[in-house]
């Protein structure tokens, strides 16, 4: 798994971005979202590849 796409689109969520590391990326950004949503994008990006 490429790690870094599925943060990295979570972060722009949050209007930043992440690092490119396949394996282990950190992301953020400055602004407010809600955290419940950010949650099931991430779920559901993962169900798509399993």
């Amino acid at each position: 798994i490429d790690i870094s796409k599925i943060i990295g689109e979570v972060s722009k969520l949050y209007g930043g971005g992440a690092s490119k590391d396949p394996s282990l990326s950190i992301g953020g950004g400055p602004s407010e979202y809600d955290n419940d949503s950010a949650i099931s994008y991430i779920e559901n990006a993962l169900l798509e590849i399993f």
